[in-house]
C-alpha cells in the first residue's frame, strides 16, 4: 500500500480529504504534515509522529500553507532532488505531487507545474478534481512498481532467533531469498558470498553492535540499502545520521516491513 502525504494546516480541510479518499476506491494511507517544516522532517524519517520510518511515496499539498507557502515547498522539494518527474531512472528518490487550493488561480498553476507538479487541481466546490488526479497518479505509481526489478536476496542481522525466524519466513512467502546470520561479526564476507542485495539490521546486538555492522557495510558496500531494526527509536535515529537508509520499529509488522523493502525494488 502507498503512503500519501496530505500538507494542510487546517484541521477540517485534513479530516475532509481523508474522508473523501476513504470513501472511494483508492489505495493508500494517509499521513499528515501541518507545514513545510514538518513535511520535511517527516520525508527525513525524523518527525515522531512518523509511522515506523515509512517515507511517503505521494504528496498533497496545500499552495495556502502558513509560514512557508505550498510553492515554496514544492521549490525546496526540487532543490533537494526529493521531486522528480514520474519517468525516473532506477534508484532515484520520487515524491510525486499533486498541488490544490479552494479556488482556481491560472498563474498558481502554471507556477506549480513549472516546479514539476504532477497536477494542480481546485478542491471547489467538491473533491472530484482531486480524487480523479490522485487515482491516476496511484495508478501510475503502482504500474512503476511492478515494472521494477525485484530485489531476491535479503541478509538479516539480528541476534535474536525468534525475529529472525519470523521475518525470514514472511518474506520468503513473498519470493525473497532471504538469509541470516545472528552478528555483524562476517558481515562484509556474508554479503559478497550470497551477492546480498538489502540487509536489515538489528541496532542493539552483543558482540558486535548494530552501529559498528552498519558502519562496515556503508565502507564496503556503500551502494546497499541498511534498513535498521529495532525498539529504540533513539538509536534509530542516530543511525540514520550515521548512513542508515531507513528504519522500522520493533516489533516489526510483516506488512509495514514488506511495504518499505517494496520501495528498493521488491
Amino acid at each position: 500500500m502507498l503512503t500519501l502525504l496530505i500538507v494542510d494546516n487546517n484541521s477540517n480541510d485534513l479530516k475532509v480529504i481523508q474522508q473523501w479518499i476513504s470513501q472511494t476506491e483508492i489505495d493508500c494511507r494517509t499521513i499528515v504534515a501541518n507545514n513545510a517544516f514538518e513535511a520535511l522532517d517527516m520525508l527525513r524519517g525524523k518527525y515522531p509522529k512518523y509511522p515506523q520510518g515509512l517515507k511517503p511515496d505521494l504528496a498533497v499539498i496545500d499552495i495556502q500553507t502558513p509560514l512557508v507557502s505550498g510553492l515554496s515547498l514544492l521549490n525546496t522539494l526540487k532543490s533537494l532532488k526529493l521531486l522528480e518527474s514520474i519517468e525516473l531512472s532506477e534508484g532515484q528518490e520520487s515524491l510525486p505531487v499533486i498541488m490544490y487550493s479552494d479556488a482556481h488561480n491560472d498563474r498558481d498553476m502554471q507556477n506549480s507545474h513549472s516546479l514539476g507538479a504532477f497536477d494542480f487541481v481546485s478542491t471547489s466546490p467538491n473533491a472530484q478534481d482531486l480524487l480523479t488526479s490522485l487515482d491516476r497518479l496511484i495508478a501510475k505509481l503502482n504500474d512503476q512498481i511492478n515494472e521494477k526489478t525485484s530485489i531476491s536476496r535479503l541478509l538479516i542481522v539480528d541476534d535474536d532467533y525468534i525475529v529472525r525466524r519470523s521475518i525470514k519466513m514472511g518474506l520468503a512467502q513473498k519470493g525473497c531469498e532471504v538469509f541470516e546470520t545472528d552478528s555483524g561479526r562476517n558481515i562484509v564476507s556474508l554479503i559478497k558470498t550470497h551477492d546480498i542485495q538489502l540487509v536489515l539490521l538489528d541496532v542493539m546486538m552483543d558482540e558486535v553492535d548494530g552501529i559498528q555492522t552498519l558502519q562496515k557495510i556503508k565502507q564496503s558496500y556503500p551502494q546497499i540499502p541498511v534498513v535498521m531494526i529495532s525498539s529504540d527509536r533513539f538509536y534509530l535515529e542516530m543511525s540514520l545520521d550515521l548512513g542508515a537508509d531507513n528504519m522500522i520499529e520493533k516489533p516489526v509488522h510483516l506488512d509495514q516491513l514488506s511495504q518499505l523493502i517494496h520501495n528498493y525494488g521488491v
